[in-house]
């Protein structure tokens, strides 16, 4: 499979630019604009979106340009320095949040408006405003830790750090769509915090966690602290300095990456001081705490502008100022380990970046001279710069930003005399070698309890839907495709798995933590969660160029579908149930018709629902909500009736009418849990939360199926399920705000 290479109007500045979200959107900080893109693959085509934030001189107006890119009005004093995205956010129906720190040392937090891929960003948070006369802190760099959750029905959170030019750094716990500061850390005191990262966390109880945060000072050293906090309450986090791992250079490292593992392995870091790469392992905590280091010397002249780990964080991929590039192992010696230099792969690089068709054409004009310039000469090689890089979920694509000098008399380069790009390019190899470790890789982390927590499936497995794609043309039956060996994985791990309730609703003594004890139990649940992956690679496969392709994938995604619908009704059952218990008070309208629908799905499918306790607690139900209003109970004929004949028979029983068609008032019964169709033919989509037809604009939509979830906007148990569910029960996807005019929940 071909990369892909979007143009950029503007070049970034510093090193490690480019930075790519669990919402498999990729930020580009330039000086005077932040470039938001998000790229996918639709049956072998590439799509790109591309959109961005805007800001201006001080950040205190907001406005769209007519290029749609974060502006800075006066580049000489204002400018983008750095970004950070955020963990995916379970209170912000968006996705991620994006971090920025600007060139007046103002840290902002962003969301997107509506759709992330296509819509502008709006500012909701400001961390920290300081002006001189103040005193306040002049922030420079910036870090966002992964989502921390000790307990599954505790409000997960992370923590943001932020770096000064008096050497320290403040923390940030942002929860709930609300970032507050919980404390702060005198890390360099005669130097500039001039880089930060976060290793991901890790339970040490059930109601504590702690991870690694490394910073880097202007004097040339790197700490590492280990961070201690809470899950339970929001008490400032424990801080303690680990280990002062680099004091030897003059210079201030250039880049800081943890490895994101998404196992339990020790964290490991990779320092990058000129042309030495330095990597931190962590050690054993009862015998050496201060870890091993290893050191490594690159034969370049320039500095490192982008890292990115392999996926097992055995491998290290290395792109340089001076446009080079090099793959770097972590391997086993006689004395330990050793980091060895596998691959020069910078003339593969330049040629396929400098022969690309989309690096004359995206985001310029037809007739544009200076694009014409760029060859895949020597001479136009040496000319090309690398400024950050990150890599997909699984590491099977890299993202790297690219400034290629065009011919000129000028020594230094600007925005006129030098183009600037975003490169995707495949990193695997296709062979069965990479196949077996992409399969391991998933039978790894597919076990982990905090799965639904911390990913989506967009972000965990889009990367291999990719590769699933470009696999098909490499076999003539299906059984033979990483697709077929890829479905078959996730359901064995489906089945190891097991119905895995996390919490009983028996257990549950108020309301308020009834309605988190559903979601955990939805969305932590590891054999959903293999469901869910399953029906995001179907979806995704279906369109593919092979019917054969195309009837296994609709075969799977049909029975998958059912399945997952059974599992949330049984779900609904066991919260309605416990919620008549915890409360007296009469249901709302919306309840009624929620309870009607559930009440229609459950006889319609009480044949294949595989949970056979849930109809004997669906009569308990409707017994309560007799005794509790007779009156309502049978004015909306919520009494469910199964005819013995046709439950033998096959026969689907005959539902009641309980809705009209918008457009035309005709009665629509509840043949399908996904749609609506009329006598007249008229089609409406259901909610997939409460199976409402819906008609108003006031909707989330799923980013992997376009599944919808209608925002009710009264109080009682519709309520509380429309708006907590912020991910499609479906494929585990984000849901978004396609039109703007929601609130962030």
């Amino acid at each position: 499979m071909a990369g892909h290479i979007t143009r950029l109007a503007t070049r970034p500045t510093f090193p490690n630019s480019v930075e790519w979200s669990r919402n498999n959107q990729i930020a580009v900080v330039t000086w005077n604009a932040i470039y938001i893109i998000t790229q996918q693959w639709n049956n072998g085509t590439k799509e790109t979106w591309r959109t961005s934030i805007i800001a201006h001189k001080r950040e205190t107006e907001l406005d769209v340009d007519t290029d749609e890119h974060i502006k800075a009005s006066d580049v000489l004093r204002d400018g983008f320095r750095c970004a950070a995205w955020s963990p995916i956010m379970w209170s912000s129906a968006n996705g991620c949040l994006l971090a920025t720190v600007n060139m007046l040392h103002t840290v902002s937090v962003w969301r997107s408006a509506g759709d992330p891929r296509t819509s502008n960003w709006m500012r909701i948070q400001v961390l920290s405003e300081p002006t001189h006369t103040q005193g306040g802190p002049l922030a420079i760099s910036i870090a966002w830790s992964c989502l921390a959750q000790g307990h599954p029905l505790q409000q997960p959170f992370s923590l943001i750090a932020v770096g000064a030019k008096d050497g320290r750094i403040h923390l940030w716990r942002h929860s709930e769509d609300l970032a507050e500061h919980c404390g702060q850390i005198v890390a360099h005191e005669t130097a500039f915090v001039t880089m930060l990262s976060w290793s991901t966390w890790r339970a040490t109880s059930g109601t504590s966690a702690f991870c690694y945060l490394a910073s880097s000072g202007s004097n040339g050293s790197v700490k590492i602290w280990k961070i201690a906090a809470s899950t339970v309450e929001p008490v400032p986090p424990e801080l303690s300095c680990h280990a002062i791992v680099v004091n030897h250079s003059s210079r201030a490292a250039n880049l800081l990456k943890f490895h994101h593992n998404m196992t339990d392995s020790r964290a490991r870091l990779a320092i990058c001081v000129n042309n030495v790469i330095t990597v931190w392992l962590e050690g054993d905590a009862d015998a050496d705490q201060s870890g091993a280091l290893l050191e490594f010397t690159l034969p370049i002249t320039s500095g490192v502008g982008g890292l990115i780990w392999g996926s097992g964080g055995d491998e290290i991929r290395v792109y340089t100022v001076d446009g080079q590039g090099f793959i770097l192992a972590l391997q086993e010696g006689p004395s330990g380990a050793v980091i060895e230099l596998i691959e020069d792969f910078t003339l593969n690089i330049r040629k396929d970046v400098l022969s690309s068709p989309d690096a004359l054409t995206i985001g310029g004009d037809e007739d544009d001279e200076e694009s014409s310039d760029m060859e895949t000469s020597d001479e136009s090689a040496n000319q090309l710069q690398f400024f950050g890089a990150d890599t997909s979920a699984n590491a099977c694509f890299d993202a790297f930003c690219l400034v290629y000098k065009l011919p000129s008399t000028m020594t230094y380069r600007t925005d006129k005399n030098s183009l600037s790009f975003l490169a995707i390019r495949p990193m695997f190899s296709e062979n069965e070698e990479f196949d077996a470790e992409l399969i391991q890789r998933i039978e790894t982390i597919l076990p982990r309890t905090d799965l639904g927590l911390q990913w989506t499936s967009l972000n965990l497995i889009n990367d291999v839907v990719q590769y699933c794609i470009n696999d098909l043309t490499q076999w003539n039956e299906v059984e033979d495709t990483f697709f077929y060996r890829l479905m078959k994985t996730i359901y064995m791990a489906n089945v190891k798995s097991g119905d895995t309730i996390l919490s009983t609703y028996e257990d549950v003594h108020e309301t308020n933590s009834l309605f988190p004890t559903f979601i955990a139990n939805l969305f932590n649940n590891r054999h959903d969660f293999s469901q869910r992956l399953s029906n995001f690679v179907c979806v995704h496969l279906k369109a593919a160029n092979r019917e054969d392709v195309q009837a296994y994938a609709k075969s799977l995604l049909a029975n998958n579908l059912k399945q997952s619908l059974y599992a949330y009704v049984v779900q609904c059952i066991r919260l309605v149930d416990r919620f008549l218990d915890l409360t007296h008070e009469p249901l709302s309208n919306n309840d009624m018709l929620f309870m009607a629908h559930l009440t229609d799905v459950c006889v319609a499918h009480s044949a294949d629902i595989p949970d056979r306790g849930f109809m004997s607690l669906l009569q308990s139900i409707h017994q309560k909500l007799e005794r509790r209003d007779a009156e309502r109970y049978e004015t909306w004929s919520l009494r469910p009736s199964f005819p013995s004949d046709q439950t033998r028979t096959g026969e689907a029983p005959l539902l009641p009418a309980r809705e009209k068609c918008p457009a035309c008032a005709d009665p629509i019964r509840i043949s399908s849990p996904w749609k609506a169709v009329c006598p007249n033919g008229h089609m409406w989509h259901r909610c997939s939360a409460t199976f409402s037809i819906i008609c108003s604009p006031a909707v989330l939509t799923c980013l992997g199926c376009n599944r919808k979830v209608l925002q009710a906007d009264s109080s009682g148990i519709t309520s509380e399920i429309s708006r907590r569910i912020t991910r499609c029960i479906y494929c585990g996807c984000c849901l978004y705000n396609p039109t703007g005019l929601l609130e962030p929940v």
